[in-house]
């Protein structure tokens, strides 16, 4: 059994809703995982547990678009990096998050890499 099990994926493009990751990736494992438009509609299909999040490089964007899951108590590991430190570039919104990632149990982490990086030098 691996340690981490890839349960959908949220994207904006929708070319890419409602198709398996399988079908996009070519990697068979993934048959049963699929592209959902938002985190709701994610969550109402699959509950995941921790959710990587490589859609942004603002902190107050990327905090906006991660609050609906930390307000389920979904733990999010973020590539954006502003996250790295974000009370540097949004401390009213850095500090909401942190005080509701306590109260749910989530937890938040960012890395600092740049989502460009990761997409676009990295996987070649």
């Amino acid at each position: 059994m691996p340690w981490a099990r890839i349960v959908g994926a949220v994207d904006i493009d929708p070319a890419k809703i409602g198709r398996s990751l399988a079908e996009l990736t070519g990697m068979t494992a993934l048959s049963s995982a699929r592209v959902y438009g938002s985190c709701a509609d994610l969550w109402s299909h699959v509950q995941p547990m921790v959710v990587l999040h490589t859609a942004g490089s603002k902190a107050q964007q990327s905090i906006e678009q991660i609050t609906p899951l930390v307000e389920l108590g979904v733990s999010v590991a973020s590539t954006c990096e502003e996250l790295l430190y974000p009370a540097l570039r949004a401390p009213e919104t850095a500090a909401q998050i942190d005080a509701l990632a306590q109260q749910t149990g989530a937890r938040i982490v960012g890395t600092g890499v740049n989502p460009g990086f990761v997409m676009d030098v990295l996987l070649c």
